[in-house]
């Protein structure tokens, strides 16, 4: 194999695969390094919502276990179910290590590079490329895009990882004889226990459900998925249960260099109210693939192009995203209070924004839009 590519991508998951699809197609000569041996296993619920299936750039239909057009919420504290509907799969259910790899081979079958099983050691940025040295050699490129998590080497050379806060979770693949859960319909259980959430998604041929937990001392999160799957009824053949984190960034840190771009959960771009890292995983290697193809390799455009579609299209929604998981995680009598009063609006707004068609921006950045969102709900005149 060749050592100098014009992007190196570190991490061949959504973020990154993404990423070499659309250089790929470019034209511009591109190299995924993955660390795990491909196809590899990925932790995760597996819950695409609409927005990040709208933001790839190939068809997944191969690799769909089941599309959702209702989403059911429990609100444990009020005894109370909304269920939302749309035309359009509000959540399309997927194996990550299924859509992980289709994603990888979209990007070889347009071009770009594999090399699998091989650990990134160090990265150096220099004036005119990056030395990228692995356990297998060094690779020199142009550009690098850090698409390898919140533990990877992207993150501690550009030092973000301090501005990231890594909340558990724990997530299971149950085999189950019979239940009382709904193949139909995907769930979340809010108010089991006050701050976090469980879900349950049905696929092929088994369940994926799980919980986090949005503070750090939270009790003993096996007893808490234990105690949520006693909720659920099921009658458990066989169950495959992980425990991982979800990163969220904190504060706006250092994202990227004139020649490295940090993307998805290596910059820690999850959405803290639900937990769901995919979309923004997605549009991140989206926006760092056209910075670059935009910006005709020169440095200071693409730096200046990625920071900005990052601040505008990203980080915001994040800031606003962190006020609602606050209110809702940190404050269980509040949240009793909201659902109780407007639990189905809430859900049905939710839904919007997982379809795209609403951004938390719009709905909390000025009390105009407090008041435009509680008119409908109270009469109040704008």
């Amino acid at each position: 194999m060749k050592n100098d590519f014009e992007v190196i991508v570190i991490g061949s998951g959504p973020s990154g695969s993404v990423a070499a699809i659309l250089l790929a197609k470019a034209g511009i000569d591109t190299l995924i390094i993955e660390r795990e041996k491909l196809p590899r296993h990925k932790t995760c619920g597996g819950g695409l919502v609409n927005r990040a299936r709208n933001y790839l750039p190939v068809n997944i239909q191969k690799v769909i276990h089941r599309e959702y057009f209702e989403v059911s919420i429990f609100d444990h504290q009020n005894n109370s179910e909304f269920i939302v509907r749309d035309s359009l799969p509000i959540i399309t259910m997927i194996l990550r290590e299924e859509f992980d790899n289709y994603l990888v081979r979209s990007a070889v079958e347009n071009g770009a590079g594999i090399f699998d099983d091989c650990k990134v050691l160090d990265i150096e940025e220099e004036e005119k490329n990056v030395r990228v040295e692995t356990e297998h050699g060094n690779y020199n490129a142009g550009f690098v895009i850090g698409a390898d998590g919140v533990y990877g080497i992207s993150s501690k050379v550009l030092g973000n990882r301090q501005n990231i806060k890594c909340l558990p979770a724990v997530e299971a693949e149950i085999e189950t004889a019979d239940s009382n859960y709904r193949t139909e319909i995907a769930r979340f259980d809010l108010g089991f226990f006050d701050h976090g959430y469980g879900w349950t998604f049905p696929k092929r041929d088994h369940l994926s459900v799980g919980v986090i937990a949005y503070k750090s001392n939270q009790e003993n999160l096996n007893k808490l998925f234990d105690e949520y799957a006693k909720k659920l009824s099921l009658n458990i053949l066989k169950i495959h249960k992980h425990g991982f984190v979800i990163p969220f960034i904190t504060k706006y840190g250092n994202i990227s260099t004139k020649r490295i771009l940090l993307t998805g959960d290596a910059a820690g771009f999850v959405d803290p109210l639900t937990g769901e890292g995919i979309g923004n995983a997605i549009l991140s290697g989206k926006f760092a693939a056209q910075s670059i193809i935009e910006g005709e390799l020169n440095v200071d455009s693409i730096q200046l192009s990625y920071r900005n579609k990052i601040k505008d299209d990203i980080l915001i929604e994040l800031k606003y995203s962190a006020f609602l998981a606050k209110l809702f995680y940190n404050h269980p009598a509040v949240r009793k209070f909201l659902l109780k009063k407007y639990g189905q609006q809430f859900s049905e707004i939710m839904t919007d924004v997982f379809a795209g068609n609403r951004k938390y921006s719009t709905l909390l950045k000025s009390p105009s839009n407090y008041l435009k969102l509680i008119k409908p709900l109270t009469g109040l005149t704008a």
